[in-house]
């Protein structure tokens, strides 16, 4: 392997704003890197030029317009609006050109103190799938074809395997190998690791692209035990004139939900 996440994802500070991203060869997923890649490092910038951890980076909405290269990139990041309590900022990743690459828009703010909080526990309306314990599940062993990047992604397949037929539907365990902690950019980073549920009931391969991202975390990521794997649950939810939608969720093995991820899929000829 060329680099774990977090050396992938490594940016050094340029000054105002800007810093230098070194995309490392052996991550792409076609002809670029594959989406997790620029989303971890973006998030990161911000976490960075921000320099306020009691501002967590709760939401996230990203596009990826072309395919980002191994090689040199700048990640420029922008303060939008600092509130007393929650900030809006932006991120993009540009190649040598100066030309577009990638970009998010990122939510940050303070855990909020309530008077008499309320049990968020029982809030959801949803509850996190019933899986067999991650260490019981045997570690994905990849075909020839999968793309690089997913060399570097440890998963453990429960249910959804690719042109199986079936329903439109994953479940399993994913982390990066050798992880010593979570952060905020893997998490956000990871929910992108799985292939599309559409290729569940698919009779054939075929190359697609994620043309929207939109994540939400909802737990601390220091809080997660850094040695155990997330469960990994997808779903498509529609599709249409070769587009599709599908939900992506993160959980804890105990079952709190730790991020809320949808994403607009389109497929290519």
């Amino acid at each position: 392997m060329s680099a774990d996440f977090d050396q992938a994802t490594a940016i050094s500070e340029l000054g105002d704003g800007l810093f230098e991203w070194v995309v490392p060869d052996g991550w792409q997923q076609g002809r670029g890197a594959w989406g997790g890649l620029p989303i971890g490092a973006m998030v990161r910038s911000v976490a960075l030029a921000q320099g306020d951890a009691e501002r967590l980076i709760r939401s996230i909405s990203c596009q990826i317009n072309a395919p980002v290269l191994f090689g040199s990139q700048t990640i420029t990041t922008r303060l939008i609006r600092r509130g007393s309590a929650m900030s809006t900022w932006s991120a993009s990743v540009a190649d040598e050109s100066g030309a577009l690459c990638a970009q998010v828009t990122a939510i940050t703010g303070v855990a909020r103190q309530l008077v008499d909080p309320p049990p968020y526990a029982t809030w959801s309306t949803i509850s996190a799938p019933k899986v067999p314990d991650w260490s019981q599940v045997p570690v994905l062993v990849l075909p020839d074809f999968a793309p690089p990047f997913s060399r570097h992604i440890e998963q453990r397949l429960i249910e959804g395997v690719p042109m199986g037929g079936g329903p439109a539907r994953a479940l399993g365990w994913v982390r990066f190998p050798h992880q010593r902690r979570w952060s905020a950019e893997q998490v956000f980073a990871v929910v992108d690791a799985w292939w599309p549920t559409v290729l569940v009931p698919m009779t054939e391969m075929r190359p697609m692209a994620t043309v929207n991202f939109a994540a939400h975390l909802l737990m601390n990521p220091v809080s997660l035990p850094a040695e155990q794997p997330l469960i990994f649950e997808s779903f498509l939810l529609g599709a249409d004139a070769g587009f599709t939608s599908e939900t992506r969720r993160l959980w804890t093995g105990d079952g709190r939900l730790v991020l809320e991820n949808l994403q607009s899929i389109a497929l290519i000829q």
